[in-house]
């Protein structure tokens, strides 16, 4: 018997985060994935974080931001912010610095996302509309 796979995400309308949203839409065709729940979440547009959590207990970032920049301050500020305010058992940045493992949460592991190339997904027939509107 396959394992099941829960997958909850939290839908930012960013075209930062469609190659990610695809890559859910095939897991979940695929049958990788037996169950993608998707909910529209309010966010910063221009601080595309994706939080996957996976069975109710393993939680994923996915972060698509340019830089060190989860905050306004200087590199060693947002350094101790992703330390002290990130919750997460696996986190993958885009712009990812070998930097970021001395400051990886507690019980967290940092991982680079490696994706720079457009895509485009289907989430809005699952009933979502573009908050943008």
């Amino acid at each position: 018997m396959k394992n099941s796979i829960i997958c909850e995400i939290g839908y930012l309308p960013s075209p930062h985060l469609n190659q990610i949203y695809k890559g859910f839409e095939l897991l979940e065709k695929q049958k990788i994935i037996s169950k993608l729940i998707v909910q529209p979440v309010t966010g910063d547009m221009l601080k595309p974080l994706l939080t996957v959590t996976l069975n109710k207990k393993i939680r994923i970032i996915y972060d698509t931001l340019d830089g060190l920049n989860w905050i306004s301050g200087n590199k060693e500020e947002n350094l101790h912010h992703f330390q002290q305010n990130i919750n997460a058992d696996f986190y993958f940045k885009r712009s990812y610095k070998p930097i970021l493992q001395n400051f990886s949460p507690t019980g967290c592991k940092v991982f680079p996302l490696g994706l720079n190339y457009n895509i485009t997904h289907n989430l809005k027939n699952k009933g979502l509309s573009d908050v943008r509107n």
